[in-house]
C-alpha cells in the first residue's frame, strides 16, 4: 500500500520519536535552570523600543552598503572655457569626466587649431609616470605613423577619453556617457581640422560602431554646428602587439591627407 505525503510524513516523525525513546529521552530540557513560580518582569515598553532601535543599527552597521557612483562630475556649464584653462585645471581637478580612475592624471599634449586632434581610450603606463600623453613606445609609434604623412608635434594634439587609467584597463561603461560628452567639449575647444580616432573603444563611443565599421572610411562628427572630418585606424598598442596591420594603418593615414578632397 502506497502512503499519501501526510502519512508519509507521520511515519517518519513516529520513526525519530521511537528512536530517541530507545535512548531514554522522553522530553527536551535546557541546561540552564528555570524557576517556573516566578513572577515574571515586565520590561518597560520604552526599553523595548530603545533595544530594538540598537539591534537595528548594529544589523545596518554589519549589512554592506550599496555602491553608489563615485564618478560624479563636476556641471557641464562649469568646465573650463579655453583650452589653457582645461590643461590647467585637469593638474588637479578630479570632478572632471575622465580623472577619476586613478591618482595621476596623464594631461593632454598640443595646442590648439591642430591639423589633426588624436583620441585614444586611455592612458598608457608610460603616459602616467610621465604626466602627459603620447610617452613611451606607443607614444613614440604614434609620433611616428604621423610623421609619415609629415605632420609634426606642432601639428598635432593628444587627449584620450579617460585622463587616469582605470585598473581593469578598460573605461566602466557607466562613466561614458559624461566621458564622451567630455570628448566632445575638447573638441570645441581644440577645434581641429581633422580627427584621428585611436581604437575600437574610442570608434565605438562617438561614431557608434567599433572599427571595424568605421575605419577604411572617411567619417564626420557634427558637434556644436560644425562638421569634421574623422579618420579611425588601430590603436599603437595594437599595431605593437601585430605588427602587420601597419599596412592598413598606412592606407588610413593616407585619407587625412585626401579629406579635403571628398
Amino acid at each position: 500500500m502506497q502512503l499519501s505525503g501526510d502519512s508519509q510524513l507521520l511515519a517518519v516523525v513516529a520513526s525519530y520519536h521511537s528512536w530517541w525513546q530507545s535512548l531514554g529521552v522522553d522530553c527536551v530540557v535546557e541546561e540552564q535552570a528555570i524557576d517556573w513560580l516566578a513572577t515574571p518582569i515586565v520590561v518597560p515598553t520604552a526599553v523595548l523600543s530603545e533595544r530594538a532601535a540598537v539591534q537595528n543599527a548594529t544589523k545596518a552597521e554589519r549589512e554592506p552598503k550599496p555602491q553608489t557612483d563615485v564618478f560624479e562630475v563636476s556641471d557641464e556649464t562649469n568646465w573650463p572655457s579655453s583650452l589653457q584653462q582645461l590643461i590647467e585645471c585637469l593638474q588637479h581637478d578630479r570632478s572632471l569626466p575622465g580623472t577619476q580612475f586613478g591618482r595621476n592624471v596623464a594631461l593632454p599634449v598640443g595646442k590648439a587649431n591642430p591639423d589633426i586632434m588624436v583620441i585614444g581610450d586611455i592612458p598608457d603606463e608610460a603616459d602616467i609616470n610621465a604626466g602627459h600623453l603620447a610617452s613611451g613606445t606607443q607614444g613614440n609609434l604614434l609620433r611616428a605613423m604621423l610623421r609619415a604623412i609629415g605632420l609634426g608635434e606642432d601639428d598635432i594634439f593628444v587627449t584620450s577619453l579617460a585622463l587616469t587609467r582605470p585598473a581593469s584597463g578598460e573605461i566602466p561603461e557607466a562613466t561614458l556617457p559624461s566621458i564622451i560628452r567630455f570628448a566632445l567639449y575638447q573638441i570645441k575647444l581644440v577645434q581641429p581640422k581633422a580627427i584621428l580616432l585611436l581604437g575600437s573603444t574610442v570608434s565605438k563611443a562617438l561614431l557608434g560602431a567599433e572599427i571595424a565599421e568605421t575605419r577604411g572610411s572617411l567619417q564626420k562628427i557634427n558637434h556644436d554646428g560644425q562638421k569634421v572630418a574623422v579618420i579611425s585606424t588601430y590603436h599603437p598598442r595594437t599595431v605593437l602587439a601585430g605588427p602587420s596591420l601597419k599596412r592598413e594603418v598606412w592606407q588610413d593615414l593616407q585619407m587625412i591627407l585626401k579629406r579635403d578632397l571628398v
